[in-house]
């Protein structure tokens, strides 16, 4: 992961990924799937194309506060899955072309 100060672009997915939690990651390729249950209890599938980096402790069952989305080099985007425990080990970080959310 680059190290320098990446610029914030804003939030993915709205309030629906506002206090949700993640179900598990599949990664294939050059895309990733990750299952979220929003706070109303209902599933959300985020798809990650064009990944070029995936940063990744065990994420299933992390509590998020949301999906942060800023700039990256070379035209993409990295998504950051912002742990809302800072002392728990859960971390998720995927550098990217772009996200697609669908309802599951």
């Amino acid at each position: 992961m680059n190290t320098i100060t990446p610029k914030f672009l804003g939030y993915v997915g709205g309030p629906d990924l506002h206090d949700a939690m993640i179900l598990g990651v599949k990664r294939d390729a050059g895309t990733a799937v990750v299952l979220v249950e929003t706070y109303r209890g209902s599933q959300v599938a985020v798809g990650i194309e064009g990944v070029a980096d995936v940063c990744s402790e065990p994420s299933a069952g992390m509590h998020i506060l949301g999906v942060a989305e800023l700039d990256a080099p070379g035209g993409l985007r990295r998504y950051v899955f912002v742990n809302a425990d800072e002392d728990a080990p859960g971390r998720l970080e995927i550098v990217a072309r772009g996200v697609t959310l669908a309802a599951m």
